[in-house]
């Protein structure tokens, strides 16, 4: 909302095309890892075949009261191009959205043995799932380190742990501990983390 507030958009823009250029296209130009580039491209083209219909979809997922309608509105109009969706929920509050690259995190997940998998299930239901699983990885980072974790600092852990881990693995290392974990730390605690 504060993006569309900064650009000053009401619901009568929708159809000017002001939501596209001042909005769509320059949060996807931020989008850079976050969004697949073909999901980029068909983004794009999806804006410039029907730009009215791509902005009522957009403007309703900044403002509409119902994120599972605007989640599964734009997956009719997008396609179930999961990358981009997430993003756009992304940037509409970090603090309760995170962006997602679906088949990286199955990977992260399974690594770190967390059974949830979001893969071919663009869906509002998985998409809250995913976002409440990394908000648990949140919480026992929070407890246990005792100061704030943001959310999207939860996401990059499970990003970064995984992807050491699996590095680690392929090189003969030992796997997570390769994460210089203190070896004084309780095994609870490490099997936590």
């Amino acid at each position: 909302r504060q993006l569309f507030a900064n650009a000053g958009i009401k619901e009568r823009d929708i159809g000017t095309g002001k939501i596209i250029d001042q909005i769509a296209i320059p949060a996807i130009k931020l989008a850079q890892n976050l969004v697949n580039v073909n999901q980029i491209v068909r983004f794009k083209n999806r804006l410039s075949e029907q730009p009215d219909e791509a902005e009522r979809v957009i403007y309703n997922i900044y403002y509409g009261n119902d994120g599972q309608t605007a989640f599964e509105n734009a997956v009719k109009f997008f396609g179930a191009k999961y990358d981009l969706i997430a993003y756009l929920f992304f940037i509409k509050d970090y603090h309760r959205y995170l962006p997602i690259r679906s088949t990286v995190f199955d990977k992260r997940f399974k690594t770190l043995g967390i059974a949830f998998s979001t893969a071919y299930q663009c869906s509002w239901e998985n998409y809250v799932q995913f976002n409440a699983v990394i908000d648990s990885v949140r919480s026992m980072m929070q407890e246990y380190y005792g100061f704030t974790i943001r959310l999207i600092d939860a996401h990059s852990f499970v990003w970064q742990v995984g992807l050491i881990s699996e590095m680690s693995s392929e090189t003969g290392a030992n796997g997570v501990k390769a994460l210089a974990f203190d070896e004084s730390l309780p095994k609870e605690k490490e099997t936590a983390v």
